[in-house]
């Protein structure tokens, strides 16, 4: 009988997941399309840039070409965004359907971080007993409040960091792009200086760097300025560089483009729907 009952429930679940299936299909071709434009500009093979040595001040200027980003990326990252948001809430609508009762305009997938007078120490309490969680849960299943509290971006801390909870990510671009000012978006690069023969001239292997956002230089040169002072005067130094594509939105979202919402996407398959399907 026990058997018989599992077997019978998995068509219902599947039908009460199945809008949320189509709507994180959305997201995916979203994501796939930016990953496959990126990486297309991320591994163009570019020559190493020869640097200009400035007696005056011992430095070695170097200038990399401001290669334009394509205009689509911003309103890619956008689209995700929103098809993602829009996933987490048909799982509360598949939550409610499951009680028999019917979604509400109110009803959506919570997401909190401390606001107002809510502090990072007092927000766990305030999750527990807040009338605005209630209303978003509204005829959900009675488990439904605890389990959500532990996908939140304040679960776990200090031990856990809220400023790279994936949740919080997609909280702070679907607000930016739903405000209708684009996600902002930056060249950044893994650079290396090299002589002529090509042997590094610093230990310690690539540096990080960051450029400024795109919308400020677009189309235009960056400098990278190295001290090395006059023995390098007469010594042709080369700067080896590899782009990335990164958020430049301090300090909630700095990390690389693609990497940054493929873990959203990461978190929502194996934390948030797992969490869900247990509750139907």
């Amino acid at each position: 009988m026990r058997l018989a009952r599992a077997i019978d429930a998995s068509p219902i679940m599947s039908d009460l997941l199945s809008d949320y299936e189509r709507k994180r299909g959305r997201a995916k071709l979203h994501l796939d399309a930016l990953r496959e434009g990126i990486e297309r500009f991320t591994d163009k093979r570019r020559d190493p840039v020869k640097g200009e040595f400035q007696r005056n001040t011992g430095q070695q200027e170097f200038y990399l070409p401001g290669e334009r980003f394509d205009p689509d990326w911003q309103l890619l990252i956008g689209d995700f965004a929103y098809n993602a948001r829009a996933s987490l809430d048909y799982l509360i609508t598949a939550l409610v359907r499951s009680t028999g009762q019917e979604e509400n305009k109110l009803n959506e997938f919570p997401i909190y971080v401390p606001f107002g007078e809510v502090t990072w120490e007092t927000i766990h309490d305030w999750w527990d007993t807040s009338e605005s969680v209630g209303r978003q849960l509204q005829n959900t299943p009675p488990r439904t409040r605890a389990a959500l509290k532990r996908l939140q971006p304040f679960y776990g801390i200090p031990l856990a960091n809220p400023f790279g909870h994936p949740l919080r990510a997609l909280y702070e671009l679907n607000n930016r792009d739903k405000h209708r000012s684009p996600n902002l978006i930056a060249r950044a690069a893994t650079i290396d200086f090299v002589d002529a023969e090509g042997k590094p001239v610093m230990a310690g292997g690539p540096l990080p760097h960051r450029s400024i956002p795109t919308e400020r230089n677009e189309g235009h040169t960056h400098a990278v300025v190295l001290s090395v002072g006059d023995d390098y005067a007469d010594v042709d130094m080369y700067l080896l560089f590899a782009y990335k594509v990164a958020f430049h939105q301090p300090p909630e979202l700095i990390g690389e483009v693609v990497e940054t919402l493929t873990g959203i996407q990461e978190f929502i398959d194996s934390r948030v729907l797992p969490t869900v399907r247990s509750l139907l």
